[in-house]
């Protein structure tokens, strides 16, 4: 078979490719921080929807438990908490609002994506001191009201309660924010990337 009639072959029995365009790649790129907006903003939704009620929690507790009671101290700690938390969960989703990748430019949805990874950081932080600041507040009066030889129960149950908040931190903080963050700023610099070559 000669070169001409390889070529009219090869031609003939060529597959018509449907082409992708530059706003469709760049629509993809866009769409897939998007998702992962998506579910970082529902997931602050939820979290300040959960501090409300929390709110209330030490009247129920003391109202069922006599036995182990808040102190004023962790009372109003843990309701001051819950208020603050709730109102730190409204601005984190104020900042997620302000990232748009499709109608924004890539730095200022850069700029509020590190605005919203400083306040992660910051919770992370501020989760740690509340955890030991309450487990210490609400523990430590009710050792006094059990006999020394039992006492080490106590320690033993902070320090159960201590590792399981650390664990729930870790799964919640690296597992699910640190990968939608990163997600999102993976989808800018390619977008970022995308713009400088087209």
């Amino acid at each position: 078979m000669d070169l001409d009639n390889l070529k009219k072959v090869w031609n003939e029995n060529q597959i018509e490719l449907p082409s992708v365009s530059d706003d469709k790649i760049l629509s993809i790129l866009k769409g897939k921080g998007k998702t992962a907006l998506y579910k970082l903003y529902i997931w602050e939704l939820i979290g300040a929807i959960i501090f409300l009620p929390l709110i209330i929690t030490p009247f129920i507790h003391n109202k069922f438990f006599i036995l182990f009671q808040y102190s004023k101290f962790s009372q109003y700690f843990l309701m001051s908490f819950c208020i603050l938390g709730f109102l730190w969960q409204l601005y984190k989703i104020l900042i997620l609002k302000k990232v748009d990748l499709k109608n924004n430019s890539i730095i200022m949805s850069y700029k509020h994506i590190c605005r919203y990874k400083l306040c992660i950081n910051i919770e992370v932080f501020v989760s740690l001191l509340f955890i030991s600041v309450f487990m210490i507040s609400f523990f430590y009066p009710l050792s006094g009201s059990i006999p020394d030889e039992k006492r080490y129960l106590i320690y033993i149950i902070v320090s159960v309660w201590f590792v399981i908040m650390l664990a729930l931190m870790w799964l919640v903080y690296k597992k699910f924010y640190r990968k939608q963050i990163r997600k999102i700023e993976e989808s800018i610099m390619e977008i970022q990337d995308f713009e400088k070559d087209n």
